[in-house]
């Protein structure tokens, strides 16, 4: 059955936000014990080395939503991709284990850059689950999938070379047997094996060109990364033994550094223990971006880095602005943000002992930040000598302490 335009879009974004998410992603994956076929699949890699498996059920019509094929919510965590019709439509029938994202396309004027139609958005979160599935068959089928989608990608380089004989043998004979008419004659078969391979180009090109663009896209943002720009740039899992020999050194924030500043903000929201990360996109919050904005146009706009291997690995900013930790207009709130890679090494507490003499040298007599109560930071920011003066709710719901640190 061929898909819907719709369906054509979501998938498309679905892929690029498993991109985003440091996710590797495929399509149509048959599960084994009569699981049926999960429409898309992910794994995304643990820094200690596990997997974490996600399963993606894209419905777009009442039809798709109601059918009786068999839905393979097998993974760690399971969602339902809709239109938002579709989700307030049908809400109360999703169970409370899998979670929703919710499609939205993109204005025609909007986005004219980017490669994807629209955008996702979790508008419930799923819950964790154990697999249905052994995890050795989960990961075979996973491979044997990504490897069909290697096998489309290279017969578009390479032609008509990685077709069996069979295979044009079949698709000429059925060919044949529409051109021999009692009207044509011996010379309409002529160019049977020329048309063939025509059409079968031209459809796979058609099916994959967008998704050749998208691995295009996904290979110029790893090679970013190991520039050490671009994008955000979390490096491998660090060994043990490399963790003494390491040359860490903190600098002050450069105009060139702001460009970083949107994927550290990400990486600095807590995520309780249990719950899944958010969306990137989630740093858009007006009361989130706030904390980024415009960086460096006005007093108070004041940072520092940490660079590992020449490439940024944290960082600590401040600001003074009506945001969760806003004290008064001579108070700076910080922010920091290590990458997970490089955490429990000190790089945290260098950060902010060099943003504090910066702060110093700047004339400010005290810096404030917010921190949600169960955020295990808590601790790490009173051994700093931050004091918590008050208690407030964010724009979500979680409760905050406001601490400051006097730094005369």
């Amino acid at each position: 059955m061929s898909k819907t335009q719709m369906t054509l879009d979501i998938e498309e974004a679905l892929y690029f936000y498993g991109i985003e998410q440091g996710e590797v992603i495929v399509e149509e994956v048959s599960m084994p014990d009569d699981w049926g076929r999960v429409d898309t699949l992910s794994c995304r890699t643990k820094p200690d080395g596990s997997h974490e498996w996600r399963c993606y059920e894209v419905k777009v019509s009442k039809g798709d939503f109601k059918s009786t094929a068999k839905v393979s919510f097998v993974g760690h965590y399971n969602y339902y991709v809709l239109p938002m019709e579709i989700y307030e439509r049908f809400a109360k029938d999703i169970p409370p284990h899998v979670g929703v994202m919710v499609y939205m396309p993109y204005e025609e004027c909007a986005g004219s850059d980017r490669l994807e139609k629209g955008t996702l958005s979790i508008v419930k979160k799923a819950k964790k689950q154990k697999l249905e599935v052994d995890e050795g068959q989960l990961l075979n089928a996973f491979m044997h999938s990504l490897f069909r989608e290697v096998k489309k990608a290279k017969r578009v380089d390479k032609g008509m070379h990685l077709y069996s004989s069979r295979e044009l043998y079949k698709e000429l004979s059925k060919r044949n047997k529409q051109e021999d008419t009692p009207e044509s004659g011996t010379s309409s078969k002529e160019n049977l094996y020329d048309k063939l391979v025509e059409e079968m180009e031209q459809q796979l090109v058609k099916e994959l060109r967008e998704e050749l663009e998208a691995l295009k896209e996904e290979n110029h943002e790893m090679k970013e990364k190991l520039r050490g720009k671009g994008r955000e740039t979390e490096p491998y899992n660090i060994k043990e033994e490399e963790k003494e020999t390491m040359d860490i050194t903190i600098r002050e924030m450069e105009k060139t550094d702001h460009s970083q500043l949107e994927d550290f903000l990400y990486h600095a929201i807590f995520i309780p223990e249990g719950e899944e990360r958010p969306p990137r996109e989630v740093i858009f919050d007006e009361e989130i971006y706030v904390y980024i904005k415009d960086f460096g146009e006005q007093l108070g706009d004041l940072g520092v880095v940490a660079e590992a291997d020449r490439a940024i690995i944290g960082m600590a900013w401040t600001r003074i602005i009506p945001a969760y930790g806003h004290i008064d207009d001579n108070t700076p709130e910080l922010a920091i943000s290590v990458l997970e890679s490089y955490r429990g090494l000190g790089v945290g507490a260098m950060l902010m002992n060099h943003l504090f003499e910066l702060l110093h040298r700047e004339g400010f007599k005290r810096t404030s930040l917010s921190v949600q109560k169960e955020n295990p930071a808590v601790k790490f920011y009173t051994r700093l000598g931050y004091e918590i003066t008050g208690e407030k709710l964010d724009h979500v719901g979680n409760e905050d302490f406001i601490m400051i640190k006097e730094l005369e």
